[in-house]
């Protein structure tokens, strides 16, 4: 027979610090959260697996967002493997989750006259495509099996936190973070390749989930708002480069004039988002890493709210 730990952690689809607590214990505590919700949605698996999917995947990218917060916190071995570990924890779920999306994307595409044709072709091969990867029986092995790897990770993590977990380092790894996304910012702006701007979108995240996390420190934060726009308006971009990428992969088994013309209309549609994203997102990565940490730190606006971000409809 185990024994319960004598305080526990009630699972929670939102990364999110208790400010009554001492730092380092709070982010340990945040992790067992977190991760305690992804074993949750995999339990729930037989219900609903769409949900359960989409919920275990989203909690594990949380989690790994806030590991990559506790970098400098936790030997470089350590941390190493707990990411490895995080990642392969969906790595089995990638492939059927891909092939749903890829079947939601096409199938709500707009038909026109022009490009009917070929989307209509293209709905057909990804849904072989989606039963060939994505038995349910397959998918559930995959979120039950995914959960057994995290059971461990929320202790190993609080093990190696200091217990003197001040501001300080709290400021250092988000100053590192959006340094990370600048970065991405600066390289999609320069080369508007589809990678890039893929990585762009993975950092803008990962930092959204950090300021998410210390929100109950500090408040509502403009520039955490943004940044989930941010993140949602740049997930529409890589949608429509997964579509167009399928459509160039199964060219020759679809009808070549309407399958050209929708090619052409991606990638108009692609370029136009990503210019206008990044020029609305500028005031996001102008300021310098640690003014940023300091600003969201002391609960002010890291980022002016001037100036909309484009929906995924515009």
């Amino acid at each position: 027979m185990t024994s319960q730990a004598p305080n526990p952690v009630p699972p929670t689809k939102r990364l999110a610090i208790d400010p009554a607590r001492p730092l380092g214990e709070a982010l340990g505590r945040a992790m067992r959260g977190i991760l305690g919700y992804a074993q949750a949605q995999a339990e729930l698996a037989d219900r609903d697996l769409e949900s359960a999917v989409h919920g275990y995947r989203k909690s594990v990218r949380r989690s790994r967002a806030l590991l990559r917060l506790l970098r400098t916190l936790v030997p470089r071995e350590e941390y190493d493997a707990l990411a490895e570990e995080l990642r392969g924890a969906m790595r089995e779920t990638s492939a059927a989750r891909d092939a749903d999306v890829l079947v939601a994307l096409v199938a709500g595409h707009e038909r026109k006259p022009k490009t009917r044709e070929a989307l209509d072709g293209l709905e057909a091969l990804l849904r072989e495509r989606q039963a060939a990867v994505g038995s349910e029986g397959r998918i559930v092995r995959a979120l039950r099996e995914g959960s057994l790897q995290l059971a461990g990770v929320p202790a190993r993590v609080e093990a190696h936190l200091p217990p003197d977990v001040d501001r300080r380092a709290l400021r250092k790894a988000l100053a590192s973070s959006h340094r990370r996304a600048r970065r991405g910012f600066q390289l999609a702006r320069e080369t508007l390749e589809d990678q890039d701007v893929h990585d762009w979108r993975k950092r803008v995240k990962e930092l959204r989930y950090q300021l998410e996390l210390i929100e109950p420190l500090t408040g509502e934060l403009a520039a955490h708002q943004r940044l989930a726009e941010l993140a949602e308006a740049l997930g529409s971009v890589t949608d429509l480069i997964v579509l167009r990428d399928c459509a160039l992969a199964h060219a020759d088994r679809l009808p070549g004039q309407t399958t050209a013309h929708l090619i052409r209309r991606l990638e108009a549609k692609i370029q136009k988002r990503t210019r206008a994203l990044l020029a609305s997102a500028e005031d996001l990565f102008e300021c310098k890493p640690k003014a940023f940490a300091d600003q969201a730190l002391s609960g002010v606006a890291a980022a002016s709210t001037s100036g909309r971000l484009l929906s995924p409809r515009d």
